[in-house]
């Protein structure tokens, strides 16, 4: 009798710790897909319509009623905004987001929230999430893939639909593997550039060498390079320039770019292997951006020197062989050790995410998609997941800034939101001008009154001469 109550006492703890244990289970990405709703008209060919799917080992059944269920949600919500497709549907358990690219092409991802496993019981935590950032990971997947591969409809007309599955599973079975929803935030929502500050003499002599660079290489037509993760030049279209940024801060080329960090010579990133052979290939892969009104295609070459990083767009006409590469390096290496001397030492104002600053701001300027942040690794969007993880209390405030995002987007005048958490600290939000900012202040203040006088200390200093600057006082505050 004694051991059967030891049993059942045991049995019992089991049990009571079994359902008791937590688990955290963060967001993840269960589907992806591309469609064509003008495929598959029939019921015995409606799997047409389906382009590209992830992954691969969902069975048909499950693709087909994907791409039903987001059909579906797309004609209910038409005739609601006739204008302005359905993009977000929300359930219990997950997040679906919607982006028509093209007439007719239709892009989805699902991701599964955030939840806590408690025993046989699952605690989704929907306010974890901020749809902008899912979106705005929805629509780079679509520029990047524009961008190297041309339009969804160009590729169609000139492969087929094969060609264009083909085309797309090569490229989208590479780039899913670096978006990261997980740590998705409002970095991801707005998408934005970080411009390195450098005084007129700097300015100058950047602009001196890309006229130099693009009269005396053959082909070059366009140029762009960054120093660390900065942007310092850019003759590229703007939208084109910000998923290039992308692409090379926190995206693709990230990868083989630290694996170039430690060499202070000048390294060729996209272009030839091996200068020293005759045969090295050519790994310079094709754009597709655009120049006024045209799209065009333009061979990128990518080198690197020191924290230097040249972008240039040679014209797809020209040869690209071991000779003009030869040519490049040559030109390129003493010029930019001088331009990289010239920057470096300019570019002492330069702030460092983790660095404890007096202020704590998210700045963003939606007309040069400038940003800057005293407090956030900018680079640190969705498709950067490794590195320093930011404190509970940061998480918490970036949190609070990508509800407040989303509130401001619905207003259509300058305005102001102040919130209070429930740590006394305080958040405000402030839209003027085309521009945002969050700031986070602690809880040393007491009132609206003091709040609003630290705000206007911080637009003194920091956005004196651009932003928020007013005689006669501070924006209308909604709190």
């Amino acid at each position: 009798g004694r051991r059967i109550g030891r049993s059942v006492l045991f049995c019992l703890c089991f049990v009571f710790s079994f359902f008791n244990k937590q688990q955290l289970q963060m967001s993840s990405l269960t589907h992806f897909f591309l469609f064509n709703d003008t495929f598959g008209q029939r019921e015995d060919n409606e799997e047409e319509k389906i382009l590209y799917f992830h992954p691969h080992h969902c069975p048909l059944q499950t693709r087909m009623k994907k791409v039903g269920l987001s059909l579906a949600y797309i004609n209910f919500a038409r005739p609601f905004t006739p204008d302005r497709p359905v993009e977000v549907v929300h359930t219990k358990h997950s997040r679906q987001v919607i982006f028509q690219p093209e007439d007719h092409f239709w892009m989805c991802m699902t991701v599964e929230l955030r939840h806590i496993v408690k025993g046989k019981h699952l605690e989704f935590q929907e306010e974890e999430v901020l749809d902008e950032s899912l979106l705005s990971i929805l629509k780079q997947a679509y520029s990047m893939l524009k961008l190297f591969e041309g339009k969804l409809q160009t590729i169609l007309d000139e492969h087929g639909r094969e060609g264009l599955m083909a085309l797309t599973e090569s490229f989208f079975d590479q780039y899913i593997k670096s978006i990261d929803v997980a740590n998705a935030n409002i970095v991801d929502a707005l998408n934005g550039i970080q411009f390195l500050p450098l005084d007129k003499l700097s300015y100058l002599h950047i602009q001196s060498f890309v006229n130099s660079t693009e009269t005396s290489l053959r082909g070059v037509k366009e140029t762009m390079f960054l120093y660390k993760h900065y942007l310092v030049w850019s003759g590229v279209e703007q939208a084109d320039t910000r998923i290039l940024y992308k692409y090379i801060t926190c995206g693709l080329l990230q990868e083989k770019t630290k694996t170039s960090m430690d060499d202070n010579g000048l390294v060729c990133l996209l272009g030839a292997e091996n200068l020293d052979d005759v045969d090295s290939p050519i790994n310079s892969p094709t754009i597709h951006h655009t120049v006024g009104d045209e799209v065009v295609k333009s061979r990128l070459v990518v080198y690197k020197f020191k924290e230097l990083i040249c972008c240039f767009l040679v014209d797809a006409e020209v040869a690209m062989d071991i000779h003009m590469h030869r040519e490049m390096n040559t030109f390129l290496q003493p010029r930019l050790d001088e331009l990289e001397k010239s920057i470096s030492s300019d570019s002492t104002n330069e702030n460092d995410p983790n660095e404890e600053a007096q202020y704590k701001y998210l700045y963003f300027n939606f007309m040069n998609l400038a940003q800057k942040s005293t407090f956030m690794d900018l680079r640190k969007g969705a498709l950067l997941s490794k590195g320093t993880q930011p404190s509970e209390q940061d998480k918490v405030v970036h949190s609070i800034i990508g509800d407040l995002y989303t509130d401001l987007q619905r207003e259509h005048y300058e305005c102001e939101v102040v919130v209070k958490t429930k740590e006394e600290n305080w958040v405000v939000a402030r839209s003027a001008d085309e521009r945002h900012v969050f700031v986070f202040l602690n809880n040393k203040l007491s009132n609206l009154t003091e709040v609003e006088g630290e705000m206007a200390q911080l637009s003194h200093t920091h956005f004196g001469n651009i932003f928020f600057a007013s005689n006669e006082g501070a924006l209308p505050t909604l709190s």
